[in-house]
């Protein structure tokens, strides 16, 4: 409402300034200019101004919904946190395997994760994720195990494109 007053006073103040100037042409397009340079700033910092409530409502709202569902949780069962990472060609033999297999298992042991997948493994190759596991159990002292995909799923669109993933999880966190 203030926007519209705002406007429509300036509007007015413009037209006097022109009607006395209109025989000099050169303040006609100079008040022009400071006009528009000026309502361009208002509807800026009004838009500015309308963001910043929006937003700060969305993240009460948001704080507001993430209270009420760990409100809701705290009655169910444990929290579970589950990963996922698709690691280009994991197990082919390369000069980065070693690299990316530190890399798995210190995620795994510093976030301290009970599941996770891996895509992209080599096909059928896994002695990748069975140095993963080795590097928990030495390095970590952690105990985990990994699930393997079936035998022979891959896809039949790009059948020389073979890929399987592995499932490396915590056995203990099954039992609980």
């Amino acid at each position: 409402m203030f926007f519209i007053w705002f406007f429509s006073f300036f509007y007015k103040i413009i037209l006097t300034i022109l009607r006395f100037n209109m025989k000099k042409r050169k303040n006609y397009y100079l008040v022009l200019i400071i006009m528009f340079i000026t309502l361009g700033a208002i509807g800026y910092g009004g838009y500015v101004a309308y963001s910043k409530i929006v937003n700060a409502s969305e993240i009460k709202q948001d704080n507001n919904s993430t209270t009420n569902i760990k409100n809701q949780s705290q009655n169910t069962l444990p929290e579970l946190d589950l990963a996922t990472w698709n690691i280009q060609n994991f197990g082919s033999s390369s000069p980065k395997e070693g690299t990316k297999v530190q890399a798995v298992a210190e995620l795994i042991s510093n976030q301290d994760l009970k599941f996770v997948s891996v895509q992209e493994v080599s096909y059928e190759n896994w002695s990748a994720i069975e140095k993963v596991i080795r590097v928990l159990k030495e390095r970590y002292n952690k105990n985990y195990s990994f699930a393997k995909s079936p035998l022979k799923l891959f896809s039949t669109s790009r059948p020389k494109s073979k890929e399987s993933y592995a499932i490396i999880y915590d056995p203990l966190s099954l039992k609980k």
